[in-house]
């Protein structure tokens, strides 16, 4: 059998959420993530974001639902501004590199800039991200049961 694509893994989790209306407008749209996000208390955002929530969880959306509700909600509402990979870096799709020098994460290309956050998400993060030192700092914490 053939692998899913991401784009159609996304198609799939939109349609599930919301159908395929919404579904065919937003899944090509870029992922906010739920976990690393600033949004004013006042916002428009937010009554939007609680009813497409539970639009998703009464759909029977559990995995991604936050996820996909604050995107629909951010993007119905129109006025983001979406930050650089740096801010919220996502290991799984590019390993960062560690600057020895100053002891940080930065981008794995010139010009080399500090990463914000590193976000260790993924199914197979601690396996890939311990081996790599990236659960943990001088041995710390996060260390292998």
């Amino acid at each position: 059998a053939q692998a899913k694509s991401h784009q159609q893994a996304r198609r799939e989790k939109w349609t599930a959420a919301f159908g395929p209306e919404i579904a065919e407008r937003y899944y090509r749209s870029p992922s906010l993530n739920a976990g690393i996000f600033a949004l004013s208390a006042t916002s428009r955002v937010w009554p939007l974001y609680r009813r497409y929530l539970d639009v998703a969880l009464e759909n029977g959306v559990t995995m991604f639902a936050e996820q996909l509700s604050l995107c629909r909600a951010a993007f119905e509402h129109g006025n983001n501004a979406l930050l650089p990979a740096r801010c919220n870096w996502m290991g799984l799709y590019s390993e960062p590199r560690f600057d020895r020098g100053r002891g940080l994460f930065v981008e794995p290309a010139p010009p080399f800039q500090t990463i914000g956050i590193l976000h260790l998400a993924g199914q197979w993060k601690r396996r890939n991200y311990l081996a790599k030192g990236l659960l943990y700092r001088r041995g710390a914490y996060l260390r292998e049961p």
